[in-house]
């Protein structure tokens, strides 16, 4: 079955992925709004079906896109891998990397890649799912964590701005029910019973998020802080320090 790509960040409270979606959405429009300035180059990495192009073009960012396939609207830039990037050394001011780098097993080489395309002083605004379903496979290759992101923009040249996990524990049980109850669909043959399954399965869903935002400001202290659903991070590439003139013997 091909799999269905995401067109927009405004989830359905009756949605399995309903907190994963917002809290991603929210992160990146924001960061998008505080760091696009008027024409930036600004390129959108493992684009998919482009669901944040117009929010960058409105900000007035210059908009390209590399993806490994060409999306249904055909306006993907250019069809490549991350770790080969077909773009000048130092030739962009913002990258967005969302919801990508599970699909690549190379992490080190990619993010080395993505600081090569980057102008001295330009952005990474990243994310990446931790606690999260197996999604587009075969090719879901790895989940990072907050230290093997770090070390990986230590290594490539990048400074962290910032970096948080978001959600918790609750949320990430909570985006599993529909999926742990799915076993009686699977198994039924009967369309009947399974279009009524469906529904109660969404009705379920939609009460499960709805509670979980009503208790989540009461109990979010007591929740572990290892289980959460997504990485959420902006760097920056380190500008060069300028080069000195050495001594000469006339300066003595």
């Amino acid at each position: 079955m091909p799999q269905i790509r995401r067109t927009h960040y405004h989830p359905s409270l009756a949605s399995s992925d309903y907190f994963m979606v917002k809290h991603v959405g929210d992160f990146v429009l924001t960061k998008l709004s505080e760091c696009i300035k008027p024409d930036m180059e600004v390129l959108d990495v493992g684009c998919g079906e482009q669901p944040l192009r117009a929010t960058i073009e409105s900000l007035g960012g210059r908009y390209q896109s590399t993806d490994i396939e060409q999306n249904h609207a055909g306006t993907v830039d250019h069809l490549c891998p991350i770790i080969s990037l077909p773009l000048p050394t130092d030739s962009v001011d913002l990258i967005l990397c969302s919801e990508v780098m599970e699909h690549v097993p190379e992490t080190e080489e990619a993010i080395a890649e993505m600081t090569r395309v980057l102008k001295p002083g330009g952005l990474l605004i990243l994310t990446t799912p931790f606690n999260y379903l197996l999604h587009e496979q075969p090719y879901d290759f790895v989940r990072l964590t907050p230290h093997q992101l770090k070390r990986c923009a230590g290594l490539s040249g990048l400074e962290i701005l910032e970096i948080k996990q978001a959600g918790n524990a609750l949320e990430v049980f909570v985006s599993m029910f529909s999926y742990a109850s799915a076993w009686f669909f699977n198994a039924t043959t009967n369309r009947p019973l399974r279009w009524l399954y469906s529904k109660a399965m969404q009705g379920g869903q939609a009460l499960a998020n709805i509670a979980t935002c009503a208790v989540r400001p009461a109990i979010g202290r007591f929740l572990l802080t290892t289980a959460y659903l997504s990485n959420q991070c902006v760097m920056r590439k380190k500008t060069p320090s300028p080069i000195l003139p050495s001594s000469t013997a006339s300066d003595s």
